[in-house]
């Protein structure tokens, strides 16, 4: 489920610019690229980190331990006068020229970065995945799990079809900050709870945050097993919080 690997993320190397590129989505253009990218490198544990600058780095890329980094300009003014739909374009080719000279110093796949770009320039650069469908027990409904980036703010809904009549039902279940899938790797999983319930599947199982298809609505189920309750609401908390808006 889970294609933020290796995990990227921008830097703005002075304030001034942090406040001039405010660029909320730029998180968007390097899930596109990252979904398109599907694992091929395998750096799973693995980070990228891309440092975009206003005036001329003397290094343009380094690697300490598992961490990569690549240093790259961009003017400022030029910048800041584009529409949104260029500024995405120029922060993919800044992704995947940063993947490239990586890739150089590396032995990293060159044809994968490439057809990730390709296809991500395809796609569009507006993120929104969904999973593959899983069937019930009874083999009566099929489900899958779609999401959605907005800035910081990752949506999870439920698309299930009804295999007798072909009736789809698509219900919400959860926004939340996109760390808990990026970075903390909460949610990482999903399914069928019984064969009524479909949704997000955490902590191992020990919570599930659910469609119930008979009722319409959402359900927060506890199975404490290995965990301590505290454990599980404490993560309940934590998904449920505000997620993070740049300032």
């Amino acid at each position: 489920m889970n294609f933020i690997n290796p995990y990227t993320s921008i830097y703005f190397c002075q304030e001034e610019l942090r406040t001039a590129y405010n660029i909320p989505f730029y998180k968007e253009v390097i899930w596109v690229f990252l979904k398109c990218l599907d694992n091929r490198l395998k750096l799973f544990k693995h980070r990228v980190n891309i440092h975009i600058s206003d005036r001329e780095e003397l290094l343009k890329t380094r690697r300490f331990g598992s961490i990569y980094e690549y240093f790259v300009r961009i003017d400022q003014n030029t910048f800041t006068q584009l529409d949104e739909p260029t500024k995405r374009s120029v922060l993919l080719d800044v992704v995947h020229r940063a993947f490239l000279e990586l890739a150089d110093c590396h032995g990293w796949d060159k044809e994968a970065i490439n057809s990730a770009y390709e296809h991500a320039k395809r796609e569009g650069l507006y993120f929104y995945s969904q999973t593959k469908s899983k069937t019930n027990r009874s083999k009566s409904l099929t489900a899958s799990l779609h999401f959605e980036l907005t800035g910081n703010t990752l949506t999870f809904s439920s698309h299930i079809t009804d295999l007798r009549n072909g009736s789809v039902q698509k219900v919400f279940l959860l926004k939340t900050d996109e760390d808990h899938f990026s970075w903390w790797r909460r949610i990482k999983d999903f399914g069928w709870y019984d064969n009524q319930r479909f949704g997000l599947k955490l902590l191992n199982g020990e919570l599930w945050i659910v469609n119930n298809t008979a009722s319409g609505e959402i359900e927060e189920i506890i199975n404490q097993n290995k965990k301590e309750i505290k454990e599980i609401n404490q993560m309940l908390f934590f998904l449920k919080e505000p997620p993070f808006i740049p300032r």
